[in-house]
């Protein structure tokens, strides 16, 4: 909580509709990095762990968490600009919203656990987390995509850590 204090006494709020799901991402990513280093065992469901819940849920026809497992492993998936664009073409009608929403948490504590492990690993210094989410020279928005783009991939053949599922992590 006292991350998110620190976090919003820095920040504008002016952003447009489109801007608020990557926002809201970074937002969580910074609380749950935050909690992270109070409690470094908290959990959190990793990509694996989203792949897992959409195979058994593969017959559903329809529920919640397959809907925000997908929106996750969507958006994930996504190159830079497209995760730019992502909210923007995706605008979700009423039924849709508490899914994106919900999605954008998950996808949130994704980045935290990443950015915690590069940190503890030694791969990244305070100074860079501290300018992914405190800098002012670029929107909200687009740190949020940097943030992804230096700590979380899905292509197996780039230096950085390749994360899979909370149970492999116990």
């Amino acid at each position: 909580m006292a991350a998110m204090v620190v976090y919003r006494q820095n920040q504008t709020f002016r952003r447009r509709h489109s801007d608020r799901f990557l926002a809201h991402i970074l937002e969580q990513a910074f609380s749950f990095f935050g909690s992270l280093l109070i409690n470094p065992k908290r959990k959190c469901d990793l990509p694996g762990d989203h792949i897992a819940r959409l195979k058994a849920f593969k017959d559903q026809r329809s529920s919640r968490e397959k809907r925000i497992s997908q929106i996750t492993i969507e958006f994930l998936k996504l190159g830079s600009e497209e995760k730019l664009q992502y909210f923007a073409k995706h605008q979700p009608d009423q039924q849709w919203k508490l899914d994106y929403w919900m999605s954008s948490e998950a996808i949130a504590k994704i980045l935290g656990k990443s950015m915690h492990d590069f940190m503890t690993e030694g791969k990244v210094s305070v100074e860079e987390i501290k300018a992914i989410f405190f800098s002012r020279e670029i929107s909200a928005s687009e740190r949020t995509v940097a943030a992804f783009d230096r700590f979380i991939s899905f292509k197996p053949k780039t230096k950085r850590k390749k994360i899979s599922s909370k149970r492999d992590l116990f």
